[in-house]
């Protein structure tokens, strides 16, 4: 190996025979990675000692130059990982280690990201230390939260936020206190109450949107994993939510929606979603998109109270009837449609919606050709796959002719019936559900 050729042997411990050696003449040395990589003891002594640690640090932080930048990543990309240990067990090498996020020289960037890749790797080889570490100093927090619009540390606390990685929740709860603000003392965890430093408090006028976005996805990921151990933390967040939009439609957004799909189901916040799905506006705006994701999220408390009990047919009445849907409105009707369909214990709700949602198809599928409207053709007979025929339909003939004749060789990729043609009453089934009829 490299590491043990008897030249860059000598080339190192020659250096560090010197009475003022220094990091930096270290790092002119050719030899310095793959002696350090090969552990040699009197190399790896030197660099643990506290003040060669952080003048490590100090470079990464302050060098423009980026062939002494790349020397010293290069020891970090070693399968030794003395230095990154340094980060797990000193508080003040960890401390300004992540003030380099504080950088505002021409080369931060660069910097940033070294710093973010080594700290990855020290929480995945510590996650317990690195958390502690976190926990106990008083301005690591603050830094992170400061600069999560950063891509590169929003990526890199994207990427820590997994099982493993137990003390991420003390983060992600300061994230959600900066995102809440001035009222963040409404809200509390009263389990962990003495883990928290409720003075730890970042100024909001450091909070941009782009702050705001990232937090409010790394919450949507940190849930996605935690909700089942952080029930306490999801009410938090839901309650916040509900704070915040305060009954004003044009206050929820996408990125909203995103993260009350990783919460509990929450009523106040359904009555949100079909004001906005039944307000119409534009039908191809995502929040549209979002809102019925959220209604078929919540298909437990829909079908739970009486006063939501026709909530599912009207909208798919109300979509159904628009010309200007998305194809991800289309399919997000389609998987409301089917998780009704498909829980045995929606089976008599589901009766009732069936039958709402043939007389939809009916005229729509009268007003629709496919070589006009192909992707929507298509939707409205996969709506009409799903529900199907069963036993109890024997004498709607209209419907069984329509599966037999367009439904199922359509399917199959077979001619149709093309002058195939339903005869409905269509005044009754907009009078039925009180509005308007299709333009």
């Amino acid at each position: 190996m490299f590491g043990l050729n008897p030249k860059s042997l000598h080339e190192i411990e020659e250096m560090l025979a010197q009475p003022n050696c220094t990091v930096d003449d270290l790092l002119k040395c050719t030899s310095v990675t793959s002696q350090f990589r090969n552990g040699n003891k009197k190399l790896i002594d030197f660099l643990l000692i506290e003040k060669n640690s952080m003048r490590i640090f100090e470079i990464i932080k302050n060098e423009p130059n980026r062939a002494i930048q790349k020397s010293i990543l290069g020891l970090f990309q070693t399968s030794n990982t003395a230095l990154h240990r340094l980060l797990a067990d000193n508080i003040n090498i960890a401390e300004y280690a992540i003030s380099t996020l504080e950088s505002t020289s021409s080369h931060a960037v660069f910097s940033i990201g070294i710093m973010s890749r080594i700290l990855s790797r020290a929480f995945d080889l510590w996650p317990e230390d690195m958390s502690e570490i976190f926990r106990i100093s008083n301005t690591i927090y603050q830094t992170i939260i400061k600069h999560i619009d950063n891509e590169c540390v929003f990526r890199t606390i994207q990427d820590l936020v997994t099982e493993s990685h137990k003390g991420m929740w003390l983060l992600m709860w300061h994230l959600f206190r900066f995102l809440v603000g001035k009222d963040a003392a409404k809200y509390t965890l009263k389990h962990r109450k003495a883990l928290i430093d409720n003075d730890l408090i970042v100024d909001s006028k450091y909070m941009t949107n782009v702050h705001r976005e990232h937090i409010l996805y790394l919450l949507k990921i940190f849930f996605n994993i935690k909700l089942s151990h952080e029930s306490e933390f999801a009410a938090n967040v839901t309650q916040y939510i509900i704070d915040y939009t305060n009954g004003q439609l044009n206050k929820m957004t996408t990125s909203l929606f995103g993260l009350v799909l990783k919460l509990h189901p929450n009523e106040e916040i359904l009555n949100y979603a079909i004001d906005v799905i039944m307000n119409g506006g534009d039908f191809s705006d995502p929040l549209f998109d979002s809102a019925i994701q959220y209604v078929t999220f919540c298909v437990g408390i829909i079908y739970k109270h009486s006063k939501h009990e026709n909530v599912i047919s009207k909208i798919f009445y109300f979509v159904l009837m628009q010309n200007n849907v998305s194809n991800i409105i289309l399919n997000s009707l389609k998987k409301m449609l089917l998780t009704v369909a498909e829980d045995a214990s929606y089976r008599e709700k589901y009766r009732i919606l069936r039958e709402d949602a043939k007389q939809v198809i009916m005229v729509r599928f009268n007003r629709t050709k496919e070589i006009e409207n192909p992707l929507f053709f298509s939707f409205l007979l996969c709506y009409a796959s799903i529900i199907g025929c069963d036993e109890e339909e024997e004498n709607d003939v209209q419907w069984q002719e329509f599966q037999k004749v367009v439904v199922e060789p359509w399917i199959n990729d077979e001619e149709y019936d093309e002058k195939f043609c339903f005869v409905i009453n269509e005044t009754d089934l907009f009078e039925k559900y009180n509005l308007s009829t299709l333009d």
